[in-house]
């Protein structure tokens, strides 16, 4: 992605292993911590991994579609828009790229590892601690 918004090899190539450190980081503290749903953990780990990759050729997206359509069946009404459009996303990855001249992927992809986790979280808040004082 930093090659295609005019970067040096150099700083690519610096700015791929802070992704990947970070991303390894990530998934690594994911799993060592049974604190969500396995198919969540699936999910973001999937889509982490679109980080660790330096390029973004569509076939590294099916792993990100299956997190995408997992999510979506575990989502409220109103988080399922976002959902579909991250999933759809995958497959206008290509077309945009040869469009714009521009990979956005790992942009997206980092949205929906965002998404993801305050919708993970978001099952875990306990009411009690959004509003202590009770009735």
């Amino acid at each position: 992605m930093m090659r295609s918004l005019g970067a040096s090899i150099t700083l690519a190539w610096v700015f791929q292993a802070v992704s990947s450190f970070l991303a390894l980081i990530f998934i690594w503290t994911l799993w060592h911590r049974a604190i969500i749903n396995p198919i969540e953990r699936m999910a973001l780990t999937l889509t982490t991994s679109i980080l660790m990759t330096p390029y973004g050729y569509l076939y590294d997206l099916v792993g990100f579609s299956v997190a995408m359509m997992a999510m979506l069946t575990r989502a409220k009404p109103h988080q399922k828009p976002v959902f579909w459009m991250l999933w759809l996303f995958a497959g206008y990855t290509g077309p945009l790229a040869n469009w714009t001249g521009i990979i956005l992927m790992l942009v997206v992809a980092a949205f929906g590892i965002i998404y993801m986790w305050f919708f993970v979280r978001s099952d875990r808040v306990d009411t009690q601690d959004l509003c202590p004082i009770t009735a």
